[in-house]
């Protein structure tokens, strides 16, 4: 049985070196270049076993409200999200792999997302190749965007947020969430 995998991203040149490696796995590849296209693929009944993403691509929608999606259609599939920007905890919340572009040796990674536990919405990182399984109940993570801060809380599938006006209330808050959770 061979896996299938969507890629969706709106770089040309990119989006070739990731098909180049991962026909090397072996694996069926199907591509978009918006995540509104791949939307399309995913609402008209297309299954994957791997989606791998941009966050950002042209369109209405980006790779975390893809993600999101997913989470709630198919949450069997695995999720992996890359992403030129700075990275954050709360990109993590969504995927099962995170990977910070430029993005090279891709193939290798995938292969570890897919031979590692099923996670159905456990947040996961591979970073320098190791595979780092974050709990599905109780990921917590802080992030600042303009003048807030966001704490993002991953409880029973589900994504929460909090704003704040400083990051010692964010902190607070989020130490208590992990106290309150058992993390």
């Amino acid at each position: 049985m061979s896996i299938s995998i969507l890629i969706v991203e709106d770089e040309a040149l990119v989006r070739l070196v990731l098909v180049e490696e991962i026909n090397e796995l072996g694996w069926e590849i199907t591509e978009a270049s918006t995540v509104d296209e791949a939307l399309a693929m995913l609402k008209s009944g297309s299954h994957f076993d791997v989606v791998l993403t941009d966050v950002n691509t042209p369109g209405n929608t980006n790779g975390m409200e893809l993600a999101a999606f997913l989470r709630t259609t198919a949450p069997g599939v695995r999720i992996a999200i890359m992403s030129g920007l700075p990275a954050n905890e709360g990109r993590h919340l969504l995927c099962d792999l995170y990977l910070d572009k430029p993005t090279w040796d891709v193939g290798p990674k995938l292969l570890v997302l897919m031979t590692a536990p099923t996670n159905q919405g456990v947040a996961n990182r591979v970073a320098d190749g190791e595979y780092l399984p974050k709990d599905h109940t109780g990921a917590v993570a802080i992030e600042q965007v303009g003048e807030e801060w966001i704490v993002q809380l991953m409880e029973d599938g589900q994504t929460h947020e909090r704003r704040f006006t400083t990051r010692a209330h964010a902190e607070s808050y989020a130490d208590g969430q992990k106290i309150r959770l058992g993390l």
